[in-house]
């Protein structure tokens, strides 16, 4: 299980490789010069202004034929007002574990409440392919094409969201109790955190050497 960040640049390259959207674009788009050079990236990755929504999963490591049930939810707790009025629209985008992206129009009358998007059974494996998912939140143009960059709001910004959720059926040395989540996932984002891991490996070379 990757970081957020690894995983939230291999969103990025998939993106922007179908859309062939150069860089200087997006930040035109973003219409924000407030800020100089490298520091503007983490401005325009913070989520719209006007627009602020969630993705919401009951845990973020799901067993399959144990009973358990896959729920993603979405809640807006500002500008749900803009869906509603044709503004913007918002779309949830699931990515799977071989990089295919699945685009979702978002109710515009989904309003300020918690609203369940995705409910599946996980009964079998045949119900899902197994592996990690990335799951989006991204708020577009009127019409847009979430896939595409140049159709997101403000840029970057049009990413309100991320969530990790990996499937699985077999226990993960991650989840050494079983209870859904990464032991070492400080931010509860469903990814793993690398410096957690990063220690593991290091311990792993140690003993190595100690051997030879």
């Amino acid at each position: 299980m990757r970081s957020l960040n690894r995983l939230f640049m291999a969103l990025l390259v998939v993106l922007i490789s179908m859309t062939l959207v150069p860089s200087s674009v997006v930040l035109a788009d973003s219409k924000d010069d407030s800020c100089p050079g490298n520091s503007c990236i983490n401005k325009l990755t913070k989520g719209s202004n006007d627009l602020k929504g969630n993705l919401k999963t009951e845990q973020h490591i799901y067993y399959v034929g144990v009973g358990e049930t896959l729920v993603v939810s979405i809640k807006f707790s500002r500008g749900w007002e803009l869906l509603a009025d044709g503004t913007l629209d918002a779309h949830v985008v699931a990515i799977s574990p071989d990089a295919v992206l699945f685009p979702f129009l978002v109710d515009k009358n989904v309003g300020p409440t918690d609203r369940t998007f995705f409910n599946i059974p996980l009964t079998n494996v045949d119900t899902l392919q197994l592996g990690q998912y990335q799951v989006a939140l991204i708020a577009t143009i009127p019409g847009g094409d979430p896939t595409n960059l140049e159709h997101w709001h403000n840029g970057f910004r049009g990413l309100l969201d991320m969530e990790g959720v990996y499937i699985t059926d077999e226990p993960l040395a991650e989840d050494a109790n079983l209870d859904g989540e990464c032991d070492f996932d400080d931010d509860s984002n469903g990814f793993c955190d690398d410096k957690n891991l990063e220690d593991d490996d290091d311990g792993d070379d140690d003993d190595d050497d100690d051997d030879s």
